[in-house]
């Protein structure tokens, strides 16, 4: 097995994207007449701001989103990616997101093929650290043997906003449904005039 199938088995059920770097402010040029001394030691941001509070703040320079698939039998499916890349479900109505950190100024889409919306009923609330958990209730079930996107991306703005500025860029999931792609309907037969 290739180093890269066993590091997707490995991440089954999450996509990362690597975050923006932090934003930091030019080093100050040296007075005139003081020479340039070697730069300090100093803490991260994030490990400062958590000492200055007394508790440790939890931070991730990635986001992770988990995507967990609630069967019509009421079983639940936790959702993992094939060597592709694409993350493969059985057909389903219900589907969960839940993300590593908490998140701001986001809003979570499901793309059929024709990148149209899917209609849905979608509640969003914080688990008890602060991470989302997003549920999304379709109108009709997942069609078997179709592909779908899943899009995390900003509500306004130019990117999704975490913890002590932090900010991540849109995220996408490739998802296939399980199963065979029903036929067409048949169209209408055209009716003769006499």
């Amino acid at each position: 097995m290739r180093f890269g199938s066993r590091w997707l088995l490995g991440l089954p059920l999450t996509l990362l994207l690597v975050a923006c770097p932090e934003r930091r402010r030019p080093p100050e040029a040296p007075d005139a007449g003081v020479a340039a001394q070697a730069p300090e030691a100093t803490e991260t941001p994030a490990v400062a701001e958590a000492a200055d509070v007394g508790t440790p703040v939890p931070t991730a320079a990635i986001l992770l989103l988990q995507l967990t698939a609630e069967l019509t039998d009421g079983g639940t499916q936790p959702v993992s990616a094939d060597d592709d890349g694409t993350f493969v479900l059985e057909p389903a109505q219900v589907l969960l997101v839940t993300s590593n950190v908490p998140v701001s100024n986001y809003r979570i889409r499901l793309l059929d093929e024709s990148e149209r919306a899917l209609a849905s009923d979608d509640t969003a609330e914080a688990a008890a650290d602060g991470t989302l958990r997003y549920r999304i209730q379709l109108a009709v079930p997942l069609v078997p043997g179709s592909r779908y996107t899943l899009i995390m991306d900003s509500q306004s703005g130019t990117a999704i906003e975490g913890l002590q500025d932090r900010t991540f860029d849109e995220l996408r999931m490739e998802l296939q449904t399980t199963g065979e792609k029903p036929p067409p309907p048949p169209k209408p037969g055209r009716r003769r005039r006499r």
